[in-house]
Parts: C-alpha cells; structure tokens; sequence
C-alpha cells in the first residue's frame, strides 16, 4: 500500500545561503544563550539576542558584545573599533587603559562615572600607544582625571567628536612628566579643577586643535613641546598659562585673570583677552606677532628678562596698550614693529635699565587728557627709533617722563603734541647724521 511519503527525501542545511551538509542527519543546538525544547514531534529553538552595550564588528561585520569597556578592551586587538551603542554610568572605581590601534567609537552615547580611582581613560606609563577615542561623552562627578597620559610615554592621540567634561575638582587631562604624546582635538570642560594639566618634561608632547574650559581654575598650565590652534578660556584665573615650550595660534581668555601668561615660552600669533587682568603677560619670553587685549588692565605686559616683542599689538581700553616692568640695571626687553593703543592712558611705557628699546613702533593714545602720553620712559637711555607717536591731547607729550632722566630717541614722528618731548627727558644723542643720514646711537 502506498503511503504517499517519499522517506528518501533529503533535507538540507544551509548557513546564510551556503550550503552545509545535503542531506541531514542529525541537528545539535549548542552555545550559551540557545536552547531547544521538544513537545512531541515539535521542536523550538530559543536564540537569545547578543547583549552588551560595548561592541566589536568581524571582518563579516558580525559583532560580538560586551557588557563592560573593561571586557571589549580587553579583546580587542589592533586595527578593531569597540562601538558604544547606550549611555553608561560606572559607579565603581574602573580606569581604562587604551590600547595601540584600538578606536573606541561612543556613536554620541555618554560615559558617566560617579566615582574612581585617579584616572578613567589612561596611556600606561612607559607604553608607545597611538589610539582614537570619538563621539564620546566622558563625564565625571567625582574627582578623577577624565584623560591620564603617564610618565615615558610616546604616540598619538585623536578625540574628533569627543567631551571630556569634570564636575567636580577633578583634571580633565593630565599630561605627565616625559610623555611625548600628541594629542588632537582634545575639548574638556572643567568645574573647580584645571582643565589641561602638562607635566615638567624634557620633550613636553604636542596639544593640537584644542579647546579647554575651566570655570574656575587654570584652562591650560604646564610646560609642553608644542601647541598649536587651541583655545583656552578661564573664568576667574589664567586661560593659558605656558611655563615653557612654543604655543602657535593659540587663544587665550580671561575674565578674571590674565589671557595668557608665559614664563621662558615663545609666542608666535597668539591673542590674549582679559577683562579683569593683563590680556598678554610676558616673563622672560620672546613673542613674535602677537595681540594682547583689556579692558581692565595692561594689554601686553613685559616683565623680567629678557623678554622681547616683535610686530605685536597690545590695545587697552583703561591702561598702558604695551607696558615693560623692570628694576634690573641689566634689563632687556625690545620692542620691534610693535603697536601700542590705550584709549585712557598712556599708550606704551618704557622700562628703566640701558635695554628697553621701542623701535619702528606705532603708538597711540586716545585719552584727551593732559596725561595722554605717547610712551613714557623710566630708565636712562631708554632708546625710541623711527617710531610714530600720536596722542590726541595737545597738552600731553609724545614722550614724557616724571624725573630727570637721559632718552636716546631719533628718527620719530609726532602728531597732536604742542610739546613733543617733556623738559625732564636730556636727548642722550649728541652726534649729528652724516652726509649719508646716519646717526650713531
């Protein structure tokens, strides 16, 4: 009797259209998370989704979840990205140390920790890593570092599209002694602690790209290699404060203190703003095309030495636009092609010592006003060459000076001043030019 059933038929297994096997003769289910129960002749088979907010992609772009950082670092190898896909907060002590050629991707997802130990996101000390953390949001509320980078350590560090942002006390980056890591677009928000904290080194690292905020507290202090188009912005201290190194189209703002500070730095193209303070503050330092601006203070202010200012402009609205400080017989501070503005002050002040120099400047002061001085000398042969002075009062003068004293100045123009040169000023000159028009100074 025919039963109408093939019992030859064959069944075959296929895995995403490839086939594994023709004709099947027994099926296993294995692995955690599937399981299979029968009910008769009725088969189900449970596969429980992946879980894990921490994932990595195969070369299929199949991924393999993790339920913590910690983990999906711990198995990535170079050349992998771990990708973020919800918010986290840590509320246990946990630092992540980055690994070289791994990217951690936060897709915009936000890392939050209320407490730790010293450090989140850390290079290990001595370790070369070059790694890339973006679209990631790291807050922390306690006082941990956000971004640690230890002691000998070199590489490269890319944050494109990440926040490093600290609530409490803590840094948001801290750069150790001897690292020489670079860091690219880097962006921390700070409360009550430093934002950017570069440890003492004898290759210092380079800070690219950068934007640091502190509400309170220094945005940038440290000595470094190089930095290079960052922004720095305090609110009640010191926006950049640069102990050494070279900062290049770099931003410095203030509304408590000053915009920058450097001490035995260089300056090229920077601009420093402050509205309670010194916009540019210069210790033994050379700075080379640079603007400092305040509206409560000094533009530019030059102090200890040798501290020189080369095609700068320091603009005031209530004191000196460029000011050099210095009781040191052996002072040494120049100005070359330098422009100093004040609208209520006198527009650049000179120094005392045989070196404080003002040559090939523009000086002008705004301030209608019998104290509306052009420059002001302290010193004996303070030397004034080729420089343009004008002041808006007749009565104040081109250059003045409140004691008896001996000036070099030669080679000027003055515009607006009945009395271009105070009686107390001797012209320390006393050669004629030659038939050529030289003058010996």
């Amino acid at each position: 009797m025919a039963t109408g059933i093939d019992i030859s038929k064959q069944i075959a297994i296929l895995d995403e259209g490839t086939q594994i096997t023709p004709n099947v003769n027994q099926i296993n289910f294995t692995g955690t998370g599937i399981t299979a129960t029968a009910s008769g002749n009725d088969v189900t088979v449970n596969v429980v989704g992946a879980t894990g907010v921490w994932g990595i992609a195969n070369t299929a772009g199949v991924y393999t979840f993790y339920s913590t950082l910690t983990l999906a670092m711990a198995a990535a190898t170079s050349g992998q990205t771990i990708e973020m896909f919800a918010d986290v907060t840590e509320t246990t002590n946990t630092t992540i140390t980055l690994k070289s050629g791994v990217t951690i991707n936060g897709n915009g997802h936000t890392y939050t920790f209320t407490t730790g130990g010293s450090q989140v996101f850390k290079i290990a000390d001595s370790v070369s890593t070059t790694s890339t953390i973006l679209n990631l949001n790291i807050v922390c509320t306690s006082t941990s570092t956000n971004l640690y980078i230890g002691t000998n350590t070199s590489g490269t560090l890319i944050l494109t599209g990440s926040v490093f942002r600290n609530t409490s006390s803590g840094i948001c980056l801290s750069n150790f002694a001897n690292a020489d890591v670079e860091i690219i677009d880097f962006k921390g928000f700070s409360n009550t602690g430093r934002c950017i904290q570069w440890g003492s080194s004898s290759t210092g690292g380079r800070l690219r790209n950068s934007y640091a905020y502190s509400a309170s507290e220094i945005a940038f202090l440290g000595i470094v290699s190089r930095i290079e188009n960052c922004i720095f912005v305090s609110g009640t201290s010191i926006g950049l404060y640069l102990q050494g190194g070279t900062a290049s189209d770099c931003i410095g703002v203030s509304s408590g203190s000053y915009g920058i500070q450097t001490i035995g730095g260089v300056l090229n193209n920077c601009k420093g703003y402050s509205t309670a303070n010194v916009g540019l503050y210069a210790l033994y330092s050379n700075i080379y095309g640079c603007f400092g601006y305040s509206s409560a203070s000094i533009g530019i202010n030059m102090d200890n030495d040798p501290t020189n200012a080369y095609n700068c402009l320091g603009y005031s609205t209530v004191n000196y636009g460029v000011a050099s400080f210095s009781t040191n017989t052996l002072a040494q501070k120049n100005l070359y092609n330098c422009t100093a503005i004040s609208d209520a002050n006198i527009a650049m002040l000179l120094a005392s010592g045989t070196n404080n120099n003002a040559i090939n400047c523009t000086v002008i002061s705004k301030w209608n006003n019998v104290g509306g001085h052009g420059i002001r000398v302290t010193g004996a042969n303070n030397q004034i060459l080729q420089c343009a002075i004008e002041i808006t009062n007749a009565s104040a003068n081109a250059i003045n000076a409140t004691t008896a004293l001996t000036a070099k100045y030669a080679n000027n123009s003055f515009k607006g001043p009945t009395t271009p040169i105070n009686a107390n000023i001797t012209q320390g000159v006393t050669n004629t030019h030659d038939n050529q028009g030289n003058i010996l100074i």
